[in-house]
């Protein structure tokens, strides 16, 4: 078993230090204009989409001898070697995500051509392509991902 990392970019970095600095900042502007129980719901829907953007983001990859394991934030998805067609490196490509972050915790989510996106780096995205469904992903060291594969 092989861990690869997924290092998250100075971009993405800097949009989550951002919003980590700026939400306190507007949670405590939501209290000085709505009541309590509007400024607690608003609040609450907050964290709900930040509890979300995390739980979807890559964290990295293990690489066993029968299978991709892709960790995230709070799941895993599993993709089984023999499922794999094939896994090509993606240079100055951009990625237009449909549903999901933008940024923050990766670029996570659908992207316009059905694929699933798990990317903290757009500097180093890889598409894995399977039977079912296919990945945009971001990792740290391409030829150990590709290895025996």
């Amino acid at each position: 078993m092989k861990k690869i990392k997924s290092t998250k970019s100075t971009y993405v970095k800097s949009l989550n230090l951002i919003y980590i600095v700026v939400n306190p900042i507007v949670f405590i502007g939501i209290f000085n204009k709505y009541g309590i129980i509007e400024a607690t719901i608003l609040i609450s829907i907050m964290m709900i989409v930040f509890a979300y953007l995390y739980s979807i983001s890559l964290k990295y990859i293990i690489k066993t001898d029968k299978e991709l394991i892709l960790i995230k934030g709070f799941s895993k998805i599993v993709i089984p070697y023999n499922n794999i067609k094939e896994i090509n490196p993606l240079k100055g490509s951009v990625v237009k995500i449909t549903f999901g972050s933008k940024g923050i915790f990766g670029f996570n989510g659908i992207a316009m051509e059905g694929k699933n996106c798990f990317i903290n780096d757009l500097n180093k995205i890889v598409l894995i392509k399977t039977i079912g469904e296919d990945f945009l992903i971001s990792c740290d060291n391409l030829n150990e991902l590709t290895k025996k594969v």
